[in-house]
C-alpha cells in the first residue's frame, strides 16, 4: 500500500511539475512547449481540469476550434468539483449571456 501511495504521490509531482513548465512556456509564448508538457500532465492524470483548460485556450489561439472545444469541454466536466474552475465556466457563461442580451 505504500508503495502504491508513493507512487500516486510522485504522478501527482510530476504532473505539477509539467503544468508549472507549461505555463513557463505560456508566458515566454512558447506554445509548442507549453502544449507538449500540458499533454505530458494530462497523459499522467486525465482528471487535470487545470491542463485541459490551459490547453483549450492554447487550440483556441492557433485556431484550431474543435481541439480547443474539445479540451474545454473536458475540463468543464472535471471543474464541476472544482469550485475555481466551476466558477470561471459559470462566470464567463454568464458573461456572454449579458453581452448577446445587449
Amino acid at each position: 500500500f505504500l508503495v502504491t501511495l508513493s507512487a500516486c504521490m510522485d504522478d501527482n509531482e510530476k504532473k505539477v511539475k509539467h503544468y508549472k513548465r507549461a505555463l513557463e512556456y505560456i508566458k515566454i509564448a512558447d506554445e509548442k512547449a507549453a502544449v507538449i508538457e500540458l499533454k505530458n500532465a494530462i497523459q499522467l492524470d486525465a482528471k487535470y481540469a487545470d491542463a485541459r483548460y490551459q490547453l483549450g485556450l492554447l487550440h483556441l489561439k492557433s485556431g484550431d476550434l474543435r481541439a480547443a472545444f474539445d479540451e474545454l469541454q473536458h475540463a468543464r466536466a472535471v471543474a464541476a468539483h472544482d469550485d475555481v474552475l466551476h466558477d470561471h465556466f459559470t462566470g464567463a457563461r454568464a458573461d456572454d449571456r449579458s453581452r448577446n442580451a445587449r
